[in-house]
């Protein structure tokens, strides 16, 4: 596994945007938590997941919903998927933006994110279901 444990790349301002990101990602992850009933699952306590998550997370086998290419980015299935995509963008994120600027970083940042959930829900458009959630 990399970890990212220090870099010789110059920090020249603080990195708000990815504080920002971070925060944005755990604001997103603890809301959905508390909404649904539950720290580690998705699920209500009645084991039926709620109609409005579904509408966040990114479906397979509904069509094309452009807008969970940008909100599953956000969710994530419990702490430890938050805990560790978070560790990883705080490592990664504070050098890139570093290097490329903040306006830039959230270009790279979006980007990234909705390209990779156009692909992938292309590429499962015609699957039975299922659905994915976080980076």
């Amino acid at each position: 596994m990399l970890i990212p444990y220090g870099t010789d790349a110059p920090i020249y301002h603080l990195p708000f945007a990815t504080g920002a990101m971070i925060a944005l990602n755990v604001v997103a992850s603890f809301a959905v938590w508390v909404g649904t009933g539950g720290l580690w699952y998705i699920d209500s306590p009645d084991g039926e997941t709620l109609q409005w998550v579904k509408q966040l997370t990114l479906m397979y086998g509904h069509g094309l919903r452009p807008w969970q290419w940008v909100t599953s980015n956000f969710l994530h299935a419990d702490i430890l998927h938050l805990a560790s995509n978070m560790f990883g963008l705080w490592g990664f994120g504070i050098v890139v933006e570093g290097k490329i600027g903040w306006k830039r970083f959230l270009m790279v940042y979006f980007g990234i994110g909705i390209a990779q959930g156009a692909v992938e829900q292309t590429m499962m458009l015609f699957a039975s279901g299922g659905a994915s959630l976080g980076a």
